[in-house]
């Protein structure tokens, strides 16, 4: 692999036409996020390999490890452009960005850095023992980096698909967005997303981007919804489950406009106990939340992005219906969370 990929440095090939000659290779190719993934990793996410399509209209990227990294560097030597010179990198993951020549830089300095270019993004691996931290990080704010840096904005929720609509919900890690998607799958919506939302605006319309056909639940949720789970690394308390085939519900693999947007917030006590309120949120009120909520902020407002996101946003807000969810988080309570909120999208969907 890293003989070829010296071959394609060298050579330039860095763009969408020259993605047919992987055909000849051992790769394969996915979607997600609305991108074929051309790649020869092992992935352990629940994607399911497509047959490679040369569109011109369906962007690609080609991934893959190496054991040589594309650029000889000090890193000690040179200023990421993320943080900011003054300030310190993440304490958990060293994550800094830089850039270098035609390269974005995403180094993650306790396992790998991820070399992006337009259609590639090469991995640099500093430790083999990491490789689902490393598949994580692809799908979460390596891609999540590349989509903002097309334009694509990209929310913190989760999301479903009912009535040719999509439903987004909104908060941060540990609100319950996944377990709300996964209870309304059981009641007949498709899932589009777990966790990571890119918005694309086509036509005056705002649309959610699917990801893959997999939702991660804690034990004692996943019970109550499925026993179609495995365990996953490197978080072994949750549980990995497949959505669609013969597994749960259905996974919708299309873009969906949005017909509604919620907000969930994390109670600090007594959250059992408290009844199922919806409330309608402002404009002004959305576009607050919304900008609370969008991924890799800080990130995207250092490198530039900023403005862009922040007009798709005020634009969302003012055409989408946004409401506050405040619904009783006892497991017991699901069923009824699910009629409540599945009433309410009715009413927005009219």
């Amino acid at each position: 692999m890293v003989i070829r990929f010296q071959k394609l440095q060298n050579e330039e090939i860095y763009n969408w036409q020259q993605f047919r000659c992987f055909q000849h290779f051992s790769w394969k190719t996915y979607r997600i996020f609305d991108l074929q993934l051309i790649s020869d990793f092992p992935f352990t996410t629940q994607i399911t390999p497509i047959i490679y399509s040369d569109t011109p209209n369906q962007r690609g990227i080609i991934f893959t490890c190496v054991t040589t990294p594309p650029l000889s560097l000090e890193w000690d030597q040179i200023f990421p452009i993320y943080p900011p010179r003054g300030h310190i990198s993440n304490s958990l993951t060293g994550f800094s960005i830089y850039h270098l020549n035609e390269f974005h830089v995403l180094r993650f300095a306790d396992f790998a850095d991820f070399y992006l270019l337009e259609n590639h993004i090469f991995c640099h691996i500093h430790n083999h023992d990491h490789l689902e931290i490393i598949e994580t990080q692809l799908f979460s704010n390596v891609l999540s980096f590349w989509l903002e840096r097309q334009g694509i904005p990209v929310l913190h929720a989760s999301a479903i698909s009912t009535k040719g609509h999509a439903i987004a919900f909104l908060g941060h890690s540990g609100v319950g967005k996944t377990t709300l998607a996964a209870s309304l799958i059981q009641e007949g919506c498709s899932l589009l997303t777990d966790d990571i939302l890119p918005i694309k605006s086509k036509d005056s319309k705002f649309l959610a981007v699917p990801c893959y056909p997999q939702i991660r639940l804690w034990p004692d949720e996943a019970k109550i919804i499925t026993n179609n789970s495995v365990k996953i690394n490197p978080t072994p308390h949750k549980l990995r489950i497949r959505v669609g085939d013969d597994s749960i519900g259905k996974f919708c693999n299309e873009e969906m406009p949005i017909g509604c947007v919620y907000i969930m917030e994390r109670e600090t006590q007594g959250y059992e106990h408290i009844p199922i309120t919806i409330t309608r949120l402002s404009a002004r009120q959305a576009f607050i939340e919304l900008t609370r909520y969008s991924f890799m902020p800080r990130t995207v407002q250092t490198l530039g992005y900023q403005p862009h996101r922040l007009d798709v946003f005020a634009s969302m807000s003012r055409q989408i219906p946004f409401c506050q969810l405040n619904l009783r988080r006892d497991l017991n309570y699901l069923s009824a969370n699910s009629s409540a909120l599945l009433k309410d999208i009715e009413k927005h969907l009219r």
